[in-house]
């Protein structure tokens, strides 16, 4: 090599370009760790609709940045805050040994579908709301449609769930782009709403048992979970709080509906507190079910004791959509 080359290469800074050897370490480094550390329906998922290739979640991609010592500091560029809508832009930088490796946007907004309605406590509540704050939604749900009563979420009530998801969807480019995962993970695709992704590819769910007699839907494939969404401070880390992970779940169901989740019980918290009526402890059970997991919360703790004993087992979980959520009737094991 030259003089003039080598001249070249240091002012464009190609003297430190990885080699193809140093490149394809770095992918199997990624794929070891997504066989040895990552979990199918945690850390990464395959989106019906959107072909095999998995998207990857938030607790995968921070399982990336932990394995090549990559920090990564969210920052808020622009945010619009009114009455009736939130959005904000988020930027997410990733440094290595005090030296920038790059940056990612994301964005999130109230005025997304999934944020921007509720599903109506009850008909009494859907007919006291004013008329430009309500309607009927479709949903289906077991190859039947069903006419949903839903109102406008109150802004101040999701905020913080807008600003997390913004920072989710920023990390999770951010992995991908420097870190260059793409190849194994597809983009984050699970945000997006129904009717986006290819429904001509979206295999049909399992039917869902409708008494404790039947036999439960058959165990899912290990390389297709489905998308496990973030959660709040009284859930694991990198989970949607529990009230938007259910919305999908509870807006399908017919008002004051009831219907069991077949699935392993994974998880098991307790939250206490103190309202006008006396403490309280607010119990939450996470089940893994054939569509990822799903959350279901109770005050009885004589419940969520149940639930503690089949931790790890199958069990059947009665649930109807509440409040926030789905709430939890009843734990039994699978006859």
């Amino acid at each position: 090599m030259s003089e003039n080359e080598i001249a070249v290469r240091q002012e464009t800074g190609l003297e430190n370009a990885a080699t193809a050897n140093e490149i394809r370490a770095q992918v199997n480094r990624i794929q070891e760790v997504m066989r040895a550390v990552m979990k199918n329906g945690i850390h990464y998922g395959t989106i019906p609709g959107a072909g095999d290739k998995p998207a990857l979640f938030k607790p995968g991609a921070e399982k990336i940045f932990a394995t090549f010592r990559i920090s990564v500091d969210p920052i808020v560029e622009s945010e619009t805050r009114l009455p009736d809508e939130y959005t904000v832009r988020v930027k997410a930088v990733a440094t290595c040994g005090g030296r920038e490796l790059g940056s990612a946007f994301g964005e999130a907004s109230s005025n997304e579908e999934k944020y921007r309605w509720r599903r109506a406590v009850c008909q009494e509540e859907y007919d006291e709301t004013p008329e430009d704050q309500r309607r009927m939604a479709f949903k289906k749900y077991q190859g039947k449609v069903n006419r949903v009563p839903q109102v406008r979420t109150h802004v101040a009530d999701i905020s913080n769930t807008i600003l997390k998801m913004a920072v989710k969807r920023a990390e999770v480019a951010l992995c991908l782009q420097v870190t260059g995962a793409s190849d194994v993970f597809a983009q984050d695709i699970e945000d997006l709403p129904e009717g986006v992704l290819d429904n001509a590819d979206k295999p049909a769910a399992p039917a869902m048992p409708k008494r404790k007699s039947e036999a439960p839907p058959a165990e899912p494939a290990p390389n297709t979970p489905a998308p496990a969404p973030a959660a709040d401070a009284d859930r694991p880390p990198d989970r949607e709080p529990p009230e938007a992970l259910a919305d999908a779940l509870a807006d399908e169901l017919p008002l004051d509906g009831e219907i069991e989740l077949h699935g392993v019980v994974k998880l098991v918290t307790r939250k206490p507190g103190k309202s006008a009526k006396g403490e309280y402890v607010k119990c939450g059970v996470c089940v893994i079910t054939d569509k990822g997991e799903q959350w279901a919360n109770t005050f009885d703790t004589k419940i969520a004791d149940e639930a503690e004993a089949l931790k790890g087992q199958r069990a059947v979980l009665t649930v109807k959509p509440g409040k926030f959520g789905l709430d939890l009737i009843s734990v039994a094991v699978p006859e």
